[in-house]
């Protein structure tokens, strides 16, 4: 594959919202949304000036989303809060070495579910809803019965798949948890026949490090913008 493969990547929310994730979507072309429930972010055609117009009637009034890479041309009435220094990671192929089977990984369900929002809440809140777990298989870490560690999958275009929810909570931080998740995450996403890739704040550069250990690169820098709907 090479680098004119990976070109989707730049706009991955509008090819995941579009194609392969429309079912959790609202909206309609130029500009989509996934359903509250699901997520708070939103994906657009960026080859479209002002896309957002036509996504209003989909929004609460004031309604705050997230915009993964380039904003619009035109805003249309909508208000940029706060922007976040991303970096988006590739894997096509993870690192040849052993990955030390440190505890039983468990596939999460239905019944994890409240576990697992509060995991995610607890150490990267705002991005993962009640919801989130249908779009795509979650493996946990349990401890005394009760959840410690999890990663999954969330934006699933046609080729890739994210990483996401890599999250342990600071009590089981350092044991490797998160090594052994996203190696299990990675595997099964190369079985379905698509490539991983992830998001990560810059200043995370401890999760870098981790991701960069297993095979991941920077494929770019990536703007995470927060923004709100017109009132």
């Amino acid at each position: 594959m090479d680098q004119q493969d990976f070109a989707v990547l730049d706009n991955c929310l509008w090819h995941a919202l579009r194609d392969t994730q429309h079912d959790f979507s609202l909206g309609q072309a130029p500009a989509f949304r996934f359903r509250p429930e699901i997520l708070p972010f939103i994906g657009f055609d960026h080859r479209v000036s002002a896309p957002l117009a036509g996504l209003q009637p989909f929004m609460a009034p004031g309604e705050q989303v997230f915009v993964v890479g380039d904003l619009p041309d035109t805003l249309s009435g909508w208000t940029v809060l706060r922007e976040l220094d991303g970096a988006q990671m590739v894997c096509p192929q993870l690192l040849p070495g052993e990955v030390r089977h440190l505890a039983e990984l468990q596939l999460l369900n239905e019944n994890d579910w409240e576990e697992m929002h509060a995991l995610v809440q607890a150490v990267q809140p705002g991005y993962y809803r009640q919801r989130t777990p249908l779009l795509g298989l979650y493996w946990g870490i349990k401890v005394d019965g009760k959840l410690a560690a999890m990663a999954g999958e969330r934006f699933r275009l046609p080729g890739f798949t994210e990483v996401s929810a890599v999250c342990t909570y600071p009590a089981h931080t350092g044991k490797g948890y998160a090594q052994q998740l996203t190696t299990a995450v990675c595997r099964h996403i190369y079985a379905q026949g698509a490539i991983p890739f992830l998001h990560v704040l810059k200043t995370n550069t401890r999760a870098i490090a981790l991701y960069e250990r297993l095979g991941f690169y920077k494929r770019r820098d990536i703007p995470f913008y927060q923004v709100s709907a017109p009132l």
